[in-house]
Parts: C-alpha cells; sequence; structure tokens
C-alpha cells in the first residue's frame, strides 16, 4: 500500500508539472465543465461523419440529436458558466414566493 501511495504521489507531482509546463491560458484550468460542451461537440461532428447507410437507426438518431442540442444549446447561450451566479439563480427560485 505504501508502494501504490508514493507511485500516486509520484503521478501527481508529475501532472502538476506537466500541467504548468503546457498552460497556455487556452482553456479554464479551474472549472473542468468549462470546455465540455465545446468537446461533446467536436466529438458528435466526428461521430456524426463516421456514420453510414449502414448504421443503426437508433444510433443515428442519437447521434444526430445530441449534436442538434449541443449546437441549440451553444447557440442561445443557454450554458453558465459561472457558478456562483447559478446558486444564486437556483437560490432565488426556491426562495420565491408563488404568485
Amino acid at each position: 500500500m505504501q508502494l501504490v501511495a508514493k507511485d500516486r504521489m509520484r503521478e501527481i507531482k508529475l501532472w502538476s508539472t506537466l500541467k504548468k509546463e503546457f498552460d497556455d491560458g487556452s482553456f479554464d484550468t479551474q472549472d473542468v465543465n468549462r470546455h465540455q460542451l465545446d468537446s461533446y461537440a467536436l466529438i458528435m461532428k466526428n461521430k456524426a461523419e463516421t456514420l453510414t447507410s449502414g448504421s443503426s437507426q437508433p444510433e443515428v438518431f442519437n447521434v444526430l440529436g445530441q449534436l442538434q442540442t449541443i449546437e441549440r444549446v451553444k447557440k442561445s447561450g443557454e450554458m453558465i458558466y459561472n457558478k456562483k451566479e447559478q446558486i444564486a439563480n437556483n437560490t432565488n427560485g426556491l426562495n420565491a414566493k408563488p404568485e
């Protein structure tokens, strides 16, 4: 267990060094969710390009549906990246009195 723990600590130190070395500021290192929408969009575009006439109907619907949803969310700006703002909005909604 000590050897495993020592190796994990070595990995963490190595990853920390690599993250600092290659951080060019192109993505948010504090909030992992910030790049998710763009990452999923790229994944779904790649999957859509690999669909063929032999692809199953559920697979086609799944890929195209997810891609359309991602594009709609990006276009409408539905994603809230500021967690404090999102929490405040959710809290205000809970405290609101019904009309």
